[in-house]
């Protein structure tokens, strides 16, 4: 997932969530919009996407 956040200087910043599904933690990784007042897991994101063989 990428995500644009307006840093301190007014300047838009990337920023990219990614996880092997092999990391102990990809179940519980948390992604933080601050701009809105949401968090939510990584996984929810992507709950009903198939992955290709």
């Amino acid at each position: 997932m990428e995500c644009y956040r307006l840093n301190e200087r007014g300047n838009w910043e990337l920023f990219q969530f990614a996880i092997e599904d092999s990391e102990p933690e990809a179940e519980t990784y948390e992604v933080e919009l601050t701009s809105v007042g949401l968090t939510f897991p990584l996984s929810l994101l992507y709950e009903d996407v198939e992955r290709l063989p």
